[in-house]
């Protein structure tokens, strides 16, 4: 009994810190790799509304829309290249006619992201861009008193080019298979433990079922769960394949809530130069008058920065970084009118916007359970800004929480916070809102979801 108590102590106090170290282990080396997998979704939608007014005014109204998009996402991560395409493209139809008014509108859009990653050794070099275009025409009229049509498109082009060193890898799926193999202790489903390697290859094999595309969503679901089957019956690791087990694969592989999770550490230096141009033109067909307006914006950013995402276990994650950025903005505004008298005015607008910023974060993460996250972080923005020259400190230093917490199986608590001390904060890289005095800005939310 003497010599059974030590060796109880000695189970209790230092397994768990084993079993914390073996976690955050395996996160810190998982390789996400998947070769080539490509997603679509496409939306389709319509309303209509019917309103009649007439007890009060004796007036009624008819208004519809319809909207359609579709998106394509691509992945391939190998230990030579990471890229990842995004492609989205929209289409609106809108119609609305009272007594006195006629409105219809157009509108379309298309919108390319790309970014890919030439890996050698621990170093690469970075590649990408946004590439995007809009365009809407609207028509209306009043009682046959005025009538204006106006066209309006927009395109846009950023490119991104870079250097750096080392590589946070997506462990979200090394995540979701520890939480399963615990999930099996539990219910005493495994005939013995896995080994390092072993549950690395169950990580490997989580990423293959998530990421094999299968049109009929129940087939996909059937062929995530033969997937992660087939590793356990191959390395004859079940000791019953009952109801709890199959339980176990079902929860984690379908109703577990995980954002997005990194490991590892870059150094990184980016620039990036791009141009948007805006053209609206409105005509009225009773006056034949023409208003053109046109804006030009161009922009070359630059950043370095250092960033490490560091797991200290599977319910616990650590993230910080540094870095400073510069910016310079040029932007032109013209308008010009062309009324019917023939007399041309036109009015041109110009603004240089200059930034140079230092950029700091720390968050930690924790992950208590499959279905709970809770973030809490620290930032600071401080730079100088201003019109033509860097003239004006700005600053924008503040704390944020994020909780998303699984209080029942049909019930979830959603809620933030977040506050800072802003002073001359940009609004964006053309704006700057300048402002001697310094403010708190405080923002709260909070979302309780009750499913019946």
């Amino acid at each position: 009994m003497r010599k059974t108590l030590p060796v109880m102590a000695i189970a209790i106090f230092v397994l768990p810190i084993f079993a914390t170290a073996q976690d955050a282990e395996l996160l810190k080396n998982f390789k996400y790799r998947i070769n080539n997998f490509t997603a679509y979704n496409f939306l389709l939608s319509s309303s209509n509304d019917y309103t009649n007014r007439s007890i009060n005014t004796g007036m009624s109204s008819n208004e519809n829309s319809n909207h359609v998009s579709g998106s394509l996402f691509r992945i391939k991560s190998t230990d030579k290249l990471l890229l990842e395409l995004n492609t989205s493209v929209y289409g609106n139809t809108g119609f609305s006619k009272s007594d006195d008014d006629k409105y219809s509108s157009l509108s379309s859009g298309i919108e390319v992201n790309v970014n890919a990653r030439h890996y050698k050794n621990s170093f690469f070099i970075e590649t990408g861009g946004t590439l995007l275009f809009s365009n809407s025409l609207s028509k209306w009229k009043n009682n046959g008193e005025n009538a204006n049509r106006t066209n309006y498109y927009n395109p846009g082009v950023n490119i991104v080019l870079g250097i750096g060193k080392g590589r946070a890898e997506n462990v979200t799926d090394m995540q979701n298979a520890l939480w399963l193999y615990k999930e099996l202790q539990i219910h005493n489903q495994l005939k013995r433990q896995l080994t390092n390697e072993e549950l690395n290859e169950l990580g490997k094999t989580v990423t293959l079922a998530n990421n094999t595309r299968v049109l009929d969503y129940r087939r996909q679901v059937q062929y995530r769960l033969k997937t992660i089957h087939q590793f356990f019956q191959k390395n004859e690791l079940i000791e019953n394949m009952g109801i709890d087990y199959y339980n176990s694969l079902n929860d984690i592989l379908f109703y577990a809530f995980n954002n997005r999770r990194l490991s590892g550490k870059e150094w990184s230096f980016k620039i990036s130069p791009g141009i948007r141009y805006t053209n609206a033109n409105t005509k009225n067909y009773f006056s034949d008058n023409v208003n053109k307006e046109y804006n030009t914006n161009g922009l070359l950013q630059a950043r370095a920065g250092y960033t490490v995402y560091k797991p200290k276990s599977l319910t616990r994650q650590v993230n910080y970084g540094v870095a400073i950025s510069g910016s310079v903005n040029k932007y032109k505004n013209t308008i010009k009118r062309l009324p019917s008298s023939g007399v041309v005015t036109e009015n041109t607008y110009r603004v240089n916007t200059d930034m140079l910023t230092t950029h700091l974060f720390s968050e930690w993460a924790f992950y208590p359970n499959t279905r709970t996250n809770i973030v809490l972080g620290v930032f600071a923005d401080n730079g100088v800004t201003g019109y033509d020259k860097l003239n004006n400190y700005y600053c924008n230093n503040g704390i944020k929480t994020e909780i998303n917490y699984f209080i029942s199986y049909n019930t979830r608590l959603q809620a933030s916070f977040n506050t800072a001390y802003t002073k001359n904060y940009p609004i964006n890289t053309t704006l700057v809102a300048l402002s001697n005095k310094g403010r708190f800005a405080n923002a709260v939310s909070a979302t309780l979801q009750v499913s019946l």
